[in-house]
């Protein structure tokens, strides 16, 4: 019985069976120039140019319409604005995330997030990158991008003058290389030229053309192929530069294919004749297989190079390079569809309609006329139907005009019904674009209906296109930790920080957010402000820290497109009291009030004694009524202890309003800090920006570092 697994053992590969391996791939591929996909890709691109020419070829009759409708173009053109602003609207293209972690973690994905948009923006064109890419998924049903490393030499020259021998001891140490012997003065003085020939490694990123792209028949929509490539054209001076060795290389240049005309037009690749013998096209094949080219058992990633169908070179890899997406996938399927499929066919049918209602009017205005010779009718000026033209025959009548039909009311209704059925198959409106439609309704809530549907299909295919761009930002990340070991340096909010990509070994710790971008940045500056009052509210149950408004006005910075939101406030509020004064203060306030209540308590305590005296004494006044009678010693006395009960009430009087006046004093004192603490709202609402409209110019431009 056969064991499978890692204890499979295979014979391995050879370099004959890898290039047989090659040549077959490249012929039974998905996408190949001669499938199904590569002329659907040439056709939506021809309709995307508006070229008279195919399924848009006019009528071969001299003055009719060539009218050629823009669907196609209209749609995925109106379309990339709105999902690209998605990416890129908050100048940060990406943003990394610690998946789990404390503080640390979160300080190593803030760098990294500056890294990688400093490498898509800085090292790389960003914004172009984005915008080819998403016109190919647009317009050939699968957009592809690719990552790589690769190493640059600076080869910089500098001369200098008039150095001493030390100064260019420390220039050679540095790695530069003396192009020559220096040259002495009477001083003793040098001069000399000097190459930097230093090498360093470059993160680059790039949209690959589809018609160039390759994947196995095999591969499915939602999972990595086990085959993919790209086959392109790349010239003589090329491939020698790369370090090639074309002598023994066999077949003859090739020529550009009918997707590439389409591409670059038709008139491109007129010129039978290279400018040069090094500028000759070769067919150049980067393929990447997850094989077991050694027998181990073990399928790894193997990419393959050849010339003209030559294997140049073999070695294996990591991972393939490419990052790849569609707009409208198809389950099961690795090729879906794309919204210029969709607009393909309603194009068509606006262009038959739109030349129709061409010819009618250019009919009307330009009728065609009778001429009566003899009766006898010219039958090929009868077919010869263009504005203008006569049909000579033979009648009674010298010129009689040949009545045009007015164009009817139905066509204009047909086109109107052809505009919607796009709308339909797209999920782009007219609305979209801001323009007005009688047909339709135009109530807000009718608009609001519209709207949403269509933003809803723009947003589920921009959620498929960050599949793609997350996959590209992880693949620049891997490879910034596999091969930049030397000092980076680049800007983060204004300040310049060095960093050493490989030292982020936890490369897996760390999750990709792409199109961070949503909404405009009104609603972004009303959400933030909206955040005030609830901080506002936080502050008094000591659950908001001075810093935490302070973070809310350097994010609205951000939203207004302040390049560097530090400016507008500090990390710890200047003259306001830190988080532990803070929370001194307000233990002590409720200290306060805890006290105030008691106080309050023993008053009313000492209030009702006192009254209860007070009543005891008329009591005795009642007593020494009814005995009056009785003898002046004993009225005396009862006197004496009257005026003894009287003092001790004054007595008690008195301390009792001795305590109302603490009472009083403590009143006061809370009121201060009351007041403190509202002059610290205060201080901390000056600091806030205004809610309401935003004022600024160019509220629905973007900024541009998503991004």
């Amino acid at each position: 019985m056969t064991d499978y697994g890692t204890e499979a053992k295979r014979e391995p590969i050879d370099e004959a069976e890898l290039e047989r391996m090659s040549r077959e791939f490249i012929r039974s591929s998905l996408g190949g120039l001669d499938s199904e996909i590569g002329a659907v890709r040439e056709r939506n691109i021809r309709a995307y140019n508006g070229a008279a020419e195919g399924d848009f070829a006019p009528p071969d009759i001299l003055d009719r319409s060539t009218f050629v409708s823009t669907d196609v173009a209209d749609t995925v053109d109106g379309m990339l604005p709105q999902i690209i602003d998605v990416f890129v609207s908050d100048e940060k293209a990406v943003e990394a995330k610690p998946k789990k972690g404390g503080p640390e973690a979160l300080a190593v994905a803030r760098t990294v997030t500056g890294y990688l948009n400093h490498l898509f923006y800085d090292q790389n064109e960003g914004l172009n990158i984005l915008y080819d890419w998403f016109q190919d998924a647009g317009l050939q049903k699968v957009g592809f991008a690719k990552a790589w490393a690769e190493e640059e030499k600076e080869d910089a020259r500098q001369e200098y003058e008039q150095q001493t021998p030390d100064q260019l001891a420390m220039l050679l140490q540095d790695g530069v290389e003396l192009e020559a012997e220096p040259e002495i003065d009477e001083n003793g003085l040098l001069s000399f030229t000097v190459i930097d020939r230093s090498q360093s490694v470059k993160i680059r990123a790039d949209c690959i053309p589809s018609n160039e792209m390759r994947v196995g028949p095999t591969s499915k929509w939602g999972a990595d192929p086990i085959a993919i490539g790209e086959v392109r054209q790349k010239p003589r001076f090329e491939l020698e530069e790369m370090g090639y060795d074309l002598e023994n290389v066999g077949g003859e240049g090739v020529t550009l294919n009918a997707e590439s005309d389409a591409l670059l037009g038709d008139g491109f690749g007129e010129a039978e004749n290279e400018l040069h013998d090094s500028h000759k096209l070769y067919e150049y094949a980067e393929l990447y297989f997850k094989l077991d080219v050694d027998g181990d058992g073990v399928a790894e990633w193997v990419q393959l190079c050849l010339i003209n169908g030559t294997l140049m070179t073999h070695e294996k890899v990591d991972d393939h390079p490419y990052a790849f997406f569609s707009f409208m996938p198809l389950a099961h399927a690795f090729y879906g569809n794309c919204p210029a499929d969709r607009a393909y066919g309603i194009q068509k049918e606006n262009t038959n309609l739109g030349r129709l209602m061409l010819d009618n009017l250019a009919f009307a205005v330009n009728g065609r006329n009778y001429v009566n010779t003899n009766a006898n009718v010219n039958i090929d000026d009868l077919l010869d139907n263009r504005p203008g033209g006569l049909v000579r025959g033979q009648g009674e009548n010298g010129v009689t005009p040949i009545p045009t039909q007015q164009i009817p009311q139905s066509a204009w209704q047909m086109q109107e019904w052809l505009n919607v059925k796009l709308e339909n198959r797209t999920g782009f409106t007219r609305y979209s674009q801001g323009m007005d439609a009688d047909s339709l309704n135009k109530t807000a809530t009718g608009v609001q209906i519209i709207t949403g549907k269509s933003e809803m299909r723009l947003k589920l295919m921009t959620r498929f296109a960050a599949l793609g761009v997350k996959t590209l930002f992880r693949k620049m990340l891997k490879l910034a930790v596999a091969h930049q070991s030397a000092e980076q340096w680049f800007e983060v909010n204004g300040e310049y920080v060095a960093v050493r990509p490989n030292e982020w070994r936890d490369q897996f710790n760390i999750k990709i957010n792409v199109g961070l971008g949503h909404g405009t940045r009104q609603e972004k500056m009303q959400a933030v402000g909206a955040m005030i009052p609830l901080q506002q509210m936080g502050m008094q149950v000591g659950v908001v820290r001075p810093e935490h408004i302070a973070n809310t006005i350097r994010l609205g910075a951000e939203v207004n497109e302040f390049k560097n939101p530090e400016q507008f406030c500090d990390e710890q509020a200047q003259g306001l009291p830190n988080p532990e004064q803070f929370a001194q203060m307000q233990q002590q306030m409720q200290e306060l009030q805890q006290e105030n209540v008691q106080l309050k308590g023993d008053s009313q305590l000492k209030q009702a004694e006192l009254g209860l005296k007070h009543r005891e004494i008329d009591l005795k006044e009642q007593e020494l009524g009814l005995k009056a009678v009785q003898g002046e010693q004993e009225l005396a006395l009862k006197s004496r202890d009257a005026e003894r009960a009287d003092h001790e009430t004054s007595v008690k009087s008195a301390e009792t309003q001795h305590k109302m006046q603490q009472t009083d004093d403590e009143g006061e004192r809370i009121a201060a800090l009351e007041q403190q603490m509202a002059q610290v709202v205060g201080l901390l609402q000056q600091l806030a920006p205004p809610q309401g409209q935003d004022g600024a110019q160019g509220m629905d431009a973007p900024q541009e570092p998503m991004a």
